[in-house]
């Protein structure tokens, strides 16, 4: 992939365009960890925004066997606070990050067990305006239990990360995965990519990843996500919006409601867009049994997915 690639925008920088159409308003993008857990994600992204060292809480560090304490930022937003409140935009997981940056912002991790503020205190969900979610799997996405059984391939396949985001040796970006918590040093540029690929695949981590409940594979499973949900709150204080997105028809010769992907369908998602159009049961007897509901889709969400929990749970408006 030649030239620049933007994960808002693609080629272009949709973050400085907008900034162009409304003048005087910031708009800022982050980036955390890909295949970090709800919770680690949240607390990077708050250390992104007002700047500091991440840190993950002690109780939380102690119950999954990571470190308390992650990268150093500068901070996009130093002057965040309740009276300099933002709007967050998250994209698929970044949704279900977004709302468990408001729940921890409104108690600091207490509802998990932590005793001391994860942001040590003063902060609450006046610190947000609105949360706004695009295709996000709020009760979680059937392809992460579909998956389940060959996720060990997954993730000695890592590179395909890289491959998404445009990067390789050639191209001077240093892209790392973001993953210090578990011992996994950030990749610099003089370190090749083959070298540092290998090196994240020989993390512990990964050895019992169907154990290991603080990687993004746990809070993706309907059953990961409805864990989130009985904990993370939405706050009546932050309003939340949430959009689907969708990319399926309903099967001409199907009579029992299957769905295919739709012809303008991303050809990386068609395979998955099929899959997720046949839905009935995911996995074996740990699993849920999924409805019909499921089957619409926009290639790895389902679309029932990104409205169902906030149906459910959220005291305001959702459109």
């Amino acid at each position: 992939m030649g030239g620049k690639f933007w994960y808002w925008g693609g080629h272009s920088d949709l973050a400085s365009n907008v900034e162009k159409l409304l003048p005087g308003r910031r708009v800022m993008t982050a980036a955390v960890g890909p295949f970090s857990s709800a919770w680690d994600r949240a607390c990077e992204l708050y250390a992104q925004i007002k700047g500091g060292l991440v840190h993950y809480g002690a109780v939380h560090a102690a119950r999954h066997g990571h470190a308390k304490y992650g990268r150093e930022s500068q901070g996009l937003y130093p002057e965040w606070d309740r009276d300099h409140p933002i709007h967050l935009i998250g994209h698929s997981f970044g949704g279900t990050t977004a709302r468990v940056l408001v729940q921890l912002l409104s108690d600091g991790g207490a509802s998990m067990g932590e005793d001391d503020h994860v942001f040590g205190g003063g902060t609450s969900a006046e610190w947000i305006l609105s949360v706004t979610t695009i295709a996000t799997p709020h009760d979680g996405t059937p392809m992460i239990t579909l998956l389940d059984t060959w996720m060990g391939a997954i993730f000695n396949s890592l590179g395909m990360a890289a491959g998404v985001a445009g990067v390789s040796d050639s191209s001077g970006a240093v892209y790392d995965f973001k993953l210090e918590q578990w011992g996994v040093a950030a990749r610099d540029k003089s370190e090749p990519w083959g070298a540092y690929t290998a090196r994240v695949r020989a993390a512990p981590l990964w050895k019992d990843h169907e154990r290991n409940r603080d990687l993004i594979h746990h809070d993706l499973s309907p059953e990961g996500a409805a864990e989130v949900n009985s904990w993370v709150q939405d706050s009546p204080l932050v309003l939340y919006v949430s959009y689907e997105t969708l990319s399926s028809s309903p099967d001409p010769f199907s009579s029992i409601g299957n769905e295919i992907p739709h012809l303008s369908t991303n050809p990386m998602f068609v395979a998955s867009g099929v899959i997720l159009g046949r839905v009935d049961q995911c996995g074996n007897a740990r699993r849920p049994t999924m409805s019909r509901e499921w089957r619409r889709n926009d290639g790895m969400v389902s679309c029932r997915s990104p409205f169902h929990a906030l149906e459910r749970r959220c005291p305001c408006p959702v459109s």
